[in-house]
């Protein structure tokens, strides 16, 4: 094997066990929903996986905890972002209907349902919650923090964030895929990125497609 292969490889390597530290440190260390302290305008609700036509585990997880949160006076606003479903249903509008089901007035939800991808959430949120003082992040605790850091690149960091839960599963072979996943998650996030941000500063912003986002 060649030197430049073999660095090659260990760069990869590398990247990878990075990626894993992040995911689980995000998973591990941070703090849960019905443990938050503190008072926030928004909570930007990030929505994960579909069932079929049904909201998945994570998903509604995320909604139950963003419910929750928004009922015992921790937020003022929900709003759900994300996961444009197939048959013109967004994971979003779902989880919105849920918390609307626990109690949750129309008038303290806003849903974005259009975005694929957390860059896409981040961005095509900015309008929603622009407006809104102390921003709270709301997702499963393996994403929070690739979440987090998102929001910053769209212009709109957090102030807080919380985990409806670690991985919403405790099945161990579904954790490592979960957080293989995630690690490679970070750095296709780091490029997607990184492209679109450099593209707009060459001047190339209104020819970018927001593909490259997803």
């Amino acid at each position: 094997m060649g030197v430049t292969l073999r660095r090659l490889l260990g760069l990869l390597a590398a990247m990878v066990a990075l990626g894993v530290l992040a995911a689980l440190g995000s998973a591990l260390l941070s703090r849960p929903c019905d443990g938050l302290d503190g008072r926030f305008g928004v909570a930007v609700v990030l929505a994960g996986g579909m069932n079929g036509n049904q909201l998945g585990d994570g998903s509604r997880d995320r909604a139950e905890a963003a419910a929750e949160l928004y009922t015992r006076g921790a937020v003022g606003h929900l709003h759900f972002t994300g996961s444009a479903a197939r048959r013109g249903v967004s994971t979003a509008g779902l989880m919105a209907d849920l918390a609307r089901a626990r109690g949750v007035p129309d008038g303290a939800l806003s849903v974005e349902g259009e975005s694929r991808s957390t860059l896409q959430n981040a961005l095509f949120s900015r309008p929603a919650v622009a407006r809104h003082d102390h921003l709270l992040l709301v997702t499963e605790g393996f994403h929070l923090w690739r979440g987090a850091a998102s929001m910053a690149w769209a212009g709109t960091p957090v102030d807080g964030m919380c985990k409806s839960s670690a991985f919403g599963d405790d099945d161990p072979l579904e954790v490592a895929r979960i957080t293989l996943r995630e690690a490679l998650a970070w750095w296709l996030n780091i490029a997607r990125g990184s492209a679109w941000s450099v593209g707009h500063w060459l001047g190339f912003g209104e020819s970018l497609s927001l593909d490259l986002l997803k």
